[in-house]
């Protein structure tokens, strides 16, 4: 208890005898009489008014200790308190005297007491409001400063309790004429405190005012950074930042909106990387808001804020705030990703359009281009507003023939076929589809198609078709020739073994024709024809021209044969053929088309054994690549005068493969070259002209069905090679085949060789 509570808890619970001034004396003090030098007792009043006066003045910070000072002198109190109640109802005791607090052992010493705390003298002066004299010893609590005499009287304005004055422990009795005193006192006291404290509680009031004011000032300055920040935030989004970029300033943003709250920190989480204003420290008060991008938790906004924004009144809207910045920011970075994944769509499905020389265009319902795909727009430049035949020119300078005016005229799909001037004269398929747009009004979406492939295609399936009949006729007439040729062969051997027995026959009767006495009757002209037969001269042409007879026979019989192996299209399963005789063969067929540009020598392995082949797709294997060998020297002016070389070899490279190796001096090797020879449409003229590419049959049947490989290596100085790689094994060249098939293959395939 404070040195208050020693004055104003004296008895609490004990009576006491009280003498009131406006009451008779109940004490046992008499009254002093008065000195005739003193000063009379309004004098004294007087003064002493004066010096609280004083107090009341010009005394700022230890006001009620010099007011109370200057009562307990003029009423000889060694103890005293002077107190007000506050606007809670309250005593509080703000002055006493210092000696009573230090020598108060009691333990809950304090200067503030509840009134229905207080018993006794105290609670008859507050309660009663009347003033209380008691000379007698005071009961106190245990630790309480001794109380030997006590004098209190209330203090008034308007009949309401304002202050006490208490004074105690004078060395002679209280008089009632000291009551008296200190109730004038008190009386002339009430106004200056009343006027005290209402300034002092107005200056509360103001001063409450104020600080609420400046704290509104703050939160509404803080809500403009808010919405500044959210719009700056927004804005940085518009103008296509980075991720990166949006983070890094976000989090500076969130702490700069709270600079105005010391030790306020910010970090935003997103996929696991931290980015924060550069001074974030961790602590234990933290508001939080999650990031959602899609749907998909990324992160969160987390706040590091001292204690005083949590206790705030206005902590709910602070943590309001952090939720909807982080969804503005989730808002952003969703509509960030969105459009992130619309542009690299579109990119993609631009850059198809561009690969496939697909156009895409959009016409409004006035047939005013409003998009048209970057490939085109190099073309025909940017729509500016143009219409359709306007912008197209000559593409569609007929709006009978447009696509996309027949469409939006119809609103029903219109596909054409058309060909493009401004574009190479390419032929294209035109297709317009008419929609609804969001705004209601009518578009039309025009696809054009390239054709060129497809009519490349076209032209190659009208060629293979009549390739197909050729076959169908080589093997057909093969298969005729055939037996005619057998006729022929087998004549001629006859024919020159006639002939060779009629002429030994006439060399051994040649005697007789020279014999005049001869019993022949032969005449002259035969006689001599028989003669001219006998010479070596005529025996050595007729000879020849058997010979050479019977070779072209064999030739013929050979090409026969060879047409009947390579006209089987559809001979694609794989058997155990020979490599060399199908080699032999496809150079035999194809010796036509380039025994003029170059000779083609062999130089095969005669140990190589049988591998699995597609006979007859292997052997258009071969044709094609001297076919390519023979247009590049061609192109290079190779003829007959100066031919190119080409050196078909043939070699086991281990247990597992053999290759063929095509060494030629139609181009050298390079880098590039080896990369782009077997694409499609690869021309050795220009790496930009499109042309039919024989070498891409080749990789295709080597690689697909023969589970081989084929590349081009460098060779001599001028030249290179192109390699083959077949596997040996069946199982190499097959590996999707079950053991029962390859045997049943091989069985098969050995039985057709032999």
């Amino acid at each position: 208890m404070t040195p208050v509570a020693d004055r104003l808890q004296l008895a609490a619970n004990e009576p006491v005898t009280i003498v009131s001034p406006r009451s008779s004396y109940l004490g046992k003090s008499t009254a002093s009489p008065i000195q005739d030098n003193s000063l009379t007792f309004s004098q004294r009043l007087l003064e002493t008014l004066q010096r609280v006066n004083e107090c009341f003045l010009h005394s700022h910070e230890d006001l009620y200790g010099h007011v109370l000072d200057t009562i307990r002198q003029e009423l000889q109190s060694p103890l005293g308190i002077f107190g007000y109640i506050n606007d809670d109802g309250d005593l509080v005791c703000p002055s006493l005297t210092p000696e009573v607090w230090n020598q108060c052992q009691m333990d809950n010493k304090r200067i503030v007491f509840r009134v229905n705390e207080l018993g006794g003298v105290l609670h008859q002066v507050i309660f009663e409001k009347e003033t209380v004299l008691a000379n007698d010893p005071i009961p106190t609590p245990s630790g309480h400063v001794p109380i030997t005499r006590f004098l209190g009287t209330p203090i008034l304005f308007d009949d309401r309790l304002i202050g006490v004055i208490f004074l105690a422990n004078k060395a002679e009795d209280y008089t009632p004429e000291d009551g008296q005193f200190l109730e004038h006192v008190a009386k002339y006291i009430g106004p200056i405190l009343e006027s005290r404290l209402r300034a002092e509680r107005e200056k509360r009031q103001r001063l409450e005012y104020e600080r609420q004011l400046e704290s509104q000032s703050r939160l509404l300055a803080r809500r403009n950074r808010q919405l500044e920040y959210l719009g700056k935030i927004t804005e940085l989004g518009e103008a296509g930042a980075s991720v990166e970029e949006i983070l890094t300033v976000t989090a500076r943003m969130l702490t700069d909106i709270f600079s105005d709250s010391p030790g306020a920190c910010s970090r935003i989480v997103f996929r696991g990387k931290v980015y924060d204003s550069g001074v974030f420290e961790e602590t234990e008060h933290k508001i939080a808001g999650a990031i959602f991008v899609e749907n998909e938790y990324v992160g969160g906004v987390e706040l590091c804020c001292p204690i005083e924004l949590l206790r705030n009144d206005d902590f709910a809207t602070h943590r309001l705030f952090v939720s909807e910045f982080a969804e503005r920011l989730s808002s952003i970075l969703t509509r960030k990703k969105m459009y992130e994944d619309l542009t690299a769509y579109r990119q993609q499905i631009e850059m198809v359009l561009e690969v496939t020389q697909t156009g895409l265009s959009v016409s409004d319902e006035a047939g005013h281009v409003i998009y048209i795909d970057p490939w085109r727009r190099k073309i025909y430049g940017e729509p500016g507003g143009k219409t359709i035949t306007e912008y197209f020119g000559y593409a569609c300078s007929n709006s009978s023939d447009c696509a996309a005016c027949e469409a939006l005229r119809t609103t029903r799909r219109v596909s054409r076929e058309a060909v493009l001037p401004k574009e190479g004269h390419r032929s294209v398929l035109t297709t317009a589809i008419p929609f609804h747009g969001p705004d209601g009004k009518w578009y039309v979406s025009e696809i054009t198609i390239d054709l060129t492939e497809r009519k490349r295609w076209e032209d190659r399936l009208v060629h293979m078709q009549r390739l197909e009949a050729v076959n169908y006729l080589a093997e057909g007439l093969a298969h005729e020739l055939n037996t005619p040729l057998q006729y022929l062969e087998s004549n001629l051997c006859f024919l020159s073994e006639l002939w060779n027995e009629f002429r030994q026959l006439l060399e051994n009767e040649k005697w007789d024709l020279q014999n005049t006495e001869s019993n022949w009757t032969l005449s002259p002209k035969l006689k001599q024809y028989l003669i001219e037969l006998i010479k070596d001269k005529v025996n050595s042409e007729v000879s020849h021209a058997f010979a050479q007879s019977r070779d072209g026979v064999a030739r013929m019989a050979n090409i026969v044969r060879t047409l009947r192996e390579l006209a089987q299209l559809q001979g694609t399963e794989l058997r155990m053929c020979d490599l060399h005789q199908t080699i032999e063969a496809a150079i035999d067929v194809s010796r036509y088309h380039w025994s003029r540009i170059t000779t083609v020598a062999t130089d095969f392995d005669l140990n190589l054994p049988v591998v699995p082949l597609a006979q007859a797709e292997f052997g258009q294997v071969i044709i094609n690549i001297l076919q390519h060998i023979r247009q590049t020297m061609e192109q290079q002016g190779m003829s007959e005068k100066s031919p190119g070389r080409v050196t078909i070899s043939t070699r086991r490279v281990d247990n597992q493969w053999v290759e063929v190796r095509f060494s030629h001096n139609a181009y050298a090797f390079t880098e590039q070259l080896r990369k782009s020879i077997f694409e499609p449409f690869y021309s050795p003229k220009s790496p930009t002209e499109l042309a039919d590419n024989h070498l891409a049959f080749v990789r295709r049947v080597i690689v697909q069905t023969h589970h081989g490989t084929v590349e081009l290596q460098p060779g001599e100085p001028d030249g290179s090679v192109l390699v083959i790689r077949l596997p040996v094994t069946w199982k190499q060249a097959c590996p999707d085949r079950s053991p029962n098939e390859h045997h049943t293959g091989e069985h098969v395939s050995r039985m057709a060789v032999g």
